[in-house]
């Protein structure tokens, strides 16, 4: 079974996908591959990940648009039996070069844990700035309470276990308009 696989759908976000790959390919842990979703994107995106020389980027596209959640659900029945763990990433995000090291990490080192992920930034205008109404839990127990109410981290931010999604059946809900 291979390590792990970055989960990466897109829809017309072409103008941001470099910066996503890139940040990618600049992780301290690099035995993972990527693959990019596109959900029938009408802009050059085929072109810029085309661009993109590394065999560890692979590109699927959809025959029609599906929507986010049917797409990152065709991704995750594709990765799930192959990989350990599954990672989210946006085409418009970018992440940190010790992101993959650090969150594998600690999830080997906690069995017992299924997923991990971060906090964020909002950009605008190029200012870092925490999204308002964000809280920052400084604990677990704060985490847990956080997670009944509000997001505690940025969805594609997550790595997870892809062995739980196929035991408990988990999935995107394709009923939810996106």
């Amino acid at each position: 079974m291979k390590t792990l696989a970055v989960l990466l759908p897109t829809y017309n976000a072409a103008v941001y996908l470099p910066t996503a790959l890139n940040s990618l390919l600049e992780q301290t842990f690099s035995d993972f591959e990527v693959y990019v979703y596109d959900d029938c994107s009408t802009d050059n995106t085929a072109e810029v990940v085309a661009d993109f020389k590394d065999s560890r980027i692979h590109y699927i596209k959809n025959t029609e648009n599906l929507g986010i959640a049917k797409t990152l659900n065709l991704g995750l029945a594709l990765l799930q039996d192959s990989y350990e763990f599954i990672a989210r990433m946006d085409a418009d995000d970018w992440c940190y070069p010790e992101r993959f090291e650090k969150q594998l990490h600690y999830l080997r080192h906690h069995p017992e844990i299924v997923l991990c992920g971060t906090q964020g930034y909002w950009v605008s205008d190029f200012e870092f700035t925490p999204k308002r109404g964000w809280t920052v839990p400084e604990f677990n127990e704060m985490l847990r309470v956080n997670l009944l109410f509000a997001a505690s981290f940025g969805h594609s931010s997550v790595i997870f276990r892809s062995q739980a999604l196929k035991q408990h059946a988990l999935c995107y809900d394709e009923t939810i308009k996106t």
